[in-house]
């Protein structure tokens, strides 16, 4: 019987041999592309500014009420988020929320840019301690992004020292708040290569949304107070007269909170606190891209070699 000749390989089909001893005829090719991009990385990581996460843990402030209304109304409001469904909040919940969404705001932007050590420090690219003055922005990364701007036609704006609008933006995109609707304990992140800056920093700007809003209720509270004392002077009615007086002494309570030097909305539950290694950059993470990325590159290389030399040559591919 006389043997078959062996099929020919389809059009289209790889020939898993021949792929494979090109691979290895090509190896030095792939560990030359591997060393340059794990080189690459290496270098990156030794110049690279690493950054760790600090952490704050808030909680709002325990308030007490006499009949206990207020810990089984937050109970029910606990049970409500997990079910999906909002209920009206209590005051110290609806402070705690008012608490969380100010970390962000502009008013409390206006009053930490008051303090020009603080706005040095979170723009230290941009100032000059030894002339003591902001510096203008330059450099070819700085040159680079103007002249494609201007390619683009998008808005080249005019340099201005650090502002509270800049502030704002710096906390909107570094500063972050982590909710779990199981606890009602949130974290408060932000990530910097000045850890011990970044302690201090959310220490800050816990305590000045906290007297922020302390301010507000005094102001709201003293309005209430003067407009009740009125109404009951011009009052007659017993009913009436009861029920100005209840709500009177309520509005006093809440200044006699909001006079005392503790904690108005939050309270601090886990002061600041730095990680212990850097999150960014993360050198497993940027070694293994690297690794792999280097192996397919020199694969890559090594594999489309033939049709380049085709190309080269003028052939046909």
């Amino acid at each position: 019987m006389s043997m078959q000749p062996p099929e020919t390989i389809a059009a289209g089909e790889v020939d898993i041999s021949a792929t494979l001893r090109r691979l290895a005829k090509g190896w030095v090719t792939i560990v030359a592309a591997l060393a340059i991009v794990l080189t690459a990385a290496v270098i990156y990581l030794n110049l690279s500014t690493y950054e760790y996460a600090v952490a704050m843990r808030i909680a709002p402030v325990a308030t007490s009420g006499g009949d206990g209304l207020s810990s089984r109304f937050a109970s029910l409001g606990g049970l409500a988020a997990v079910a999906g469904v909002s209920l009206p909040d209590s005051g110290g919940s609806a402070s705690f929320k008012l608490y969380v969404e100010s970390l962000h705001s502009r008013d409390v932007a206006n009053i930490l840019s008051r303090d020009q050590a603080l706005m040095h420090k979170v723009f230290v690219r941009e100032w000059d301690d030894r002339a003591k003055a902001w510096r203008l922005p330059s450099g070819i990364f700085h040159d680079a992004t103007v002249a494609i701007k201007s390619l683009l036609g998008l808005p080249i704006l005019p340099w201005a020292p650090p502002s509270a609008a800049r502030l704002q933006q710096w906390m909107q995109e570094k500063i972050g708040v982590e909710q779990n609707i199981k606890t009602p304990v949130v974290t408060v992140t932000l990530s910097s290569d000045a850890p011990v800056f970044a302690a201090h920093f959310l220490d800050r700007l816990g305590s000045t949304v906290d007297e922020l809003l302390r301010e507000r209720a005094l102001v709201r509270t003293n309005e209430y107070i003067q407009y009740l004392s009125q109404r009951m002077a011009t009052i007659t009615l017993a009913e009436q007269r009861v029920a100005v007086a209840q709500a009177l002494g309520e509005q006093e309570r809440i200044k006699m909170a909001a006079s005392s030097d503790r904690p108005y909305a939050a309270e601090v539950f886990d002061h600041p606190s730095a990680s212990d290694r850097p999150v960014s950059p993360s050198p497993a993470k940027v070694l293994t891209i690297a690794l792999v990325l280097g192996l397919v590159s020199g694969i890559g290389l090594v594999l489309t070699r033939p049709l380049r030399m085709q190309r080269s040559a003028g052939g046909t591919p």
